[in-house]
């Protein structure tokens, strides 16, 4: 009979931690914080979009700058249109500023849940001018607050900077995604202490 007491117990403190933490993204709406704005659009009930409401391209396709003809980026084994030249370390840095925006605590509520970042990136400089996220509602980054992933977003502008190709030269704007579970932030790991000699 203990075990069954324990057990509701459990049930229910899991229940009030579970509604204490606020969604901040529940509906479609205009989140006004100090010197900025975001936008949240919720789609099919389930899936957020998250942005700065300054963005231009978050809505629009990938098009060509000289006859606005929509870019078909190339799917694995079809055409070799690539629009960047091959930047591991810049993409590896983008990972890692992601990561870094969340406590590992955080990282282990998200369970393995991912979320989706976009970078759009200006064809002439090669620098990140906007950022977009996107995910499903219930996988934890609806807990996330805004200012996190303006952290995120202010963080890939200043950070990274890639070199388009020529393909990626004749394009309005040059859009790169992808999706990740965060770790969580690490921190600087602590030194390993030389054993002690006697």
């Amino acid at each position: 009979m203990k075990t069954i007491w324990c057990l509701l117990g459990y049930f229910f403190v899991g229940i009030e931690l579970l509604f204490a933490q606020t969604n901040y993204y529940k509906e479609t709406k205009t989140i006004t914080r100090n010197g900025y704005e975001y936008q949240c659009d919720v789609k099919y009930n389930y899936w957020v979009r998250l942005y700065n409401k300054e963005n231009q391209y978050t809505e629009d396709d990938v098009v060509y700058k000289a006859t606005g003809e929509t870019f078909d980026y190339p799917i694995e084994g079809g055409r070799n249109l690539w629009v960047i030249e091959p930047a591991p370390e810049m993409l590896r840095a983008a990972e890692d500023i992601v990561d870094e925006a969340f406590t590992r605590e955080e990282a282990i509520g998200l369970k393995q849940h991912v979320l989706s970042t976009t970078m759009y990136i200006d064809p002439n400089s090669g620098k990140v001018i906007e950022v977009c996220f996107d995910f499903i509602i219930l996988s934890g980054f609806e807990f996330i607050p805004v200012e996190r992933y303006r952290e995120i977003e202010c963080k890939l502008k200043e950070s990274l900077y890639f070199t388009p190709t020529e393909t990626g030269k004749q394009l309005k704007v040059i859009m790169l995604s992808w999706s990740q579970t965060p770790t969580g932030y690490l921190g600087t790991p602590e030194p390993i202490e030389p054993p002690i000699n006697p």
